[in-house]
């Protein structure tokens, strides 16, 4: 890695898979099967969510926003990054990005 690289020391993405069900709840899933966010979200309208944990997380004093569609059996999400967004906002959305961007939606699991 590049001694210049600002992520070069930086542990690789942790296996794991994400889930939600026909009552409204959605997670993540470690490698050992484990719920590993414990439903961490509060629903602020019919199809957005945010994550008070995580802004408390990063020092973000605002709120990271998720929209989310449920369609069958597939979810899609989309983060919304706020226009003005200092360098702790930045840090908390790039979580939220991490967490729901993805070329793949979401599969409904039982």
């Amino acid at each position: 890695a590049d001694p210049e690289d600002l992520c070069a020391d930086a542990r690789p993405a942790e296996e794991h898979s994400h889930f939600f069900t026909e009552d409204g709840e959605f997670g993540s899933y470690d490698a050992g099967g484990e719920q590993v966010d414990g439903g961490d979200y509060a629903v602020v309208d019919a199809d957005t969510v945010s994550f008070p944990s995580h802004s408390r997380e990063f020092g973000y004093d605002g709120e990271i926003l998720v929209d989310y569609a449920v369609s069958g059996d597939s979810a899609t999400f989309e983060v919304q990054l706020p226009a003005e967004c200092d360098d702790n906002c930045l840090e908390a959305h790039a979580w939220a990005f991490s967490a729901f961007f993805g070329p793949d939606p979401w599969s409904r699991t039982e």
